[in-house]
Formats: structure tokens, C-alpha cells, sequence
């Protein structure tokens, strides 16, 4: 479960936003209507998580090194994961496209 810690915060947040924009608005001090439009649920999930610090937001539009992401995410988690499906998402994808961007959300 996402935010199990938090899951009564989360259900008020999200509830919130779903019935009544505007009172999310004034609770939470961020219009964010006005900054991103109409937020996906994955886009709710990050503006709680982040700034409690339950997660991170990671940019990586074309790694320098061969495995970058992984060892970013591990030293940030401080355990070591296993990446099993990195190695043959490398094979299939093209270097090109590994800079794309999309990359990421597949790893």
C-alpha cells in the first residue's frame, strides 16, 4: 500500500480534492489547478509524497553511465535492489531512446 504511514492523511488529501477543489486549495496553500492543469492520480500521489520526504522525482533524460539509475535510487534507499528486469530493458531499447526519457518509467 502507497503512504500505509499515512494512509488516513492521504484519504482526507485525496478526498479533499476530489469533492471540493477549492477547500484543497486553502488547506494545503497551492493552487495547484493553476500550476498543472487537472493533476493525474499519479501527480496527487507525488505532490503529498514529496514534500513529507516519502519519495523523489527523478529526471534522468539520458544516463552517462551504464547503470546510473540504479545506483542513484539504491544510495537514496540505502539498500540494494534487484534490478532484474533492467539488464534485458537495456538489450531491447536503443541507446536513442534510452535518452528519451520514457526509458526511466519502464526501468
Amino acid at each position: 500500500m502507497i503512504y500505509a504511514d499515512e494512509q488516513r492523511s492521504f484519504d482526507e488529501y485525496f478526498t479533499l480534492y476530489s469533492t471540493d477543489k477549492d477547500g484543497f486549495v486553502a488547506k494545503y496553500g497551492v493552487d495547484i489547478m493553476a500550476v498543472k492543469g487537472n493533476p493525474s492520480t499519479l501527480e496527487l500521489l507525488f505532490l503529498f509524497g514529496e514534500p513529507l520526504g516519502l519519495l523523489a522525482y527523478i529526471d534522468w533524460r539520458g544516463e552517462e553511465n551504464c547503470g546510473e539509475i540504479e545506483e542513484f535510487i539504491e544510495g537514496r534507499t540505502g539498500r540494494s535492489i534487484s534490478w532484474r528486469n533492467s539488464a534485458v530493458i537495456r538489450r531491447t531499447v536503443t541507446e536513442e531512446s534510452q535518452r528519451n526519457g520514457k526509458f526511466i518509467l519502464k526501468l
